[in-house]
C-alpha cells in the first residue's frame, strides 16, 4: 500500500485582484500533485476579490484582514498553513499544472535541498492596449531564478528563515531570501517554467514606483547584518525582477 503524499500549503496574498484571482486559484486546485491546501489572505481588498475567492470555499481557506501589505499577508498565510511543504503564488499569476509535481520530485530525491525554484514566463493581460504593453516591456520574457511564485520549500526551512518583513511595500521577498542565503539554505533552480507572470495595469511595482526606496532599505539591512558578522566587502542581495509583482 502506498504511503499518503505529504500536504503542500500554498500561500496566496490577494489585494484588489478580482479580475485575475480565479485563474490563479484554478491553477493551484488543478495541480497534478495532491493533496494541496490553498490559503488566500484577502488583504483589505475594495473590489470583488473576496467574493471570487469564496466561490472556491472549500477546499480553499479564506482569511480577511485590514490592508497591511504583502509581507503581513504572507505571514498570516504562514501562520494558518498546515502542510509539510510550502509554496507561494500571487493572486494575478498562475502555475502550469505539473509545477508542484516536478518540484516535489526534486525535494524527495535530494533531501539536502531546502527550496526549489524555476523559470518565469511573462505574458500580457489581454486588456492592455498596445501602447501600455510597449511601456511595460513585456516581450517574450523567460527567466530562471528565485522568485516567490516559483518557490517551493520545506516547512522547517521556512521556519529557519522566519517571517517576512511587514514594513515594506515592496521587496519583502528580496529581504527574506537574503536572510535565507545568509543562513546557508540550499536551493535548486529548475530550467522549466514554473510560473506564468501576468503583466497588467496594476502590478504592484508598476503602482508603487515611489516605494522603490524600500529596496534600498533591504540592501542596507543586509549590509548591516554582514558587517555585524565581520564579513569583508559584503555583497548586496540581488533583486529578482519577478519579485513583488
Amino acid at each position: 500500500m502506498n504511503e499518503p503524499r505529504p500536504l503542500v500549503s500554498v500561500l496566496m496574498p490577494a489585494y484588489n485582484a478580482a479580475d485575475y484571482i480565479g485563474e490563479a486559484i484554478e491553477s493551484v486546485l488543478h495541480q497534478t500533485w495532491q493533496p494541496v491546501e490553498l490559503i488566500v489572505v484577502n488583504d483589505g481588498s475594495t473590489d470583488g476579490t473576496a467574493g471570487v475567492a469564496r466561490r472556491y470555499v472549500p477546499p480553499l481557506r479564506l482569511f480577511d484582514q485590514r490592508h497591511a501589505g504583502p509581507g503581513a499577508s504572507r505571514n498570516r498565510a504562514l501562520e494558518e498553513a498546515r502542510g509539510e511543504y510550502l509554496a507561494m503564488l500571487d493572486s494575478d499569476d498562475y502555475w502550469p499544472p505539473e509545477k508542484l509535481e516536478r518540484q516535489m520530485a526534486v525535494l524527495a530525491s535530494q533531501p539536502e535541498v531546502d527550496f526549489v525554484f524555476g523559470a518565469v514566463s511573462q505574458f500580457v493581460s489581454p486588456e492592455l492596449t498596445t501602447d501600455e504593453e510597449e511601456r511595460r516591456h513585456p516581450s517574450a520574457w523567460y527567466r530562471p531564478g528565485r522568485s516567490p511564485g516559483t518557490c517551493l520549500g520545506r516547512r522547517a526551512a521556512f521556519a529557519r528563515v522566519g517571517p517576512f518583513r511587514a514594513d515594506l511595500k515592496v521587496g519583502e521577498f528580496v529581504d527574506w531570501w537574503a536572510r535565507a542565503t545568509e543562513l546557508g539554505v540550499r536551493s535548486v533552480v529548475l530550467p522549466e517554467v514554473m510560473l506564468h507572470r501576468r503583466v497588467h495595469r496594476n502590478n504592484t511595482v508598476t503602482r508603487q514606483r515611489a516605494a522603490q526606496s524600500d529596496y534600498v532599505r533591504v540592501v542596507h539591512a543586509a549590509l548591516a547584518r554582514r558587517r555585524a558578522k565581520g564579513v569583508v566587502a559584503p555583497e548586496a542581495p540581488a533583486r529578482d525582477k519577478a519579485e513583488g509583482d
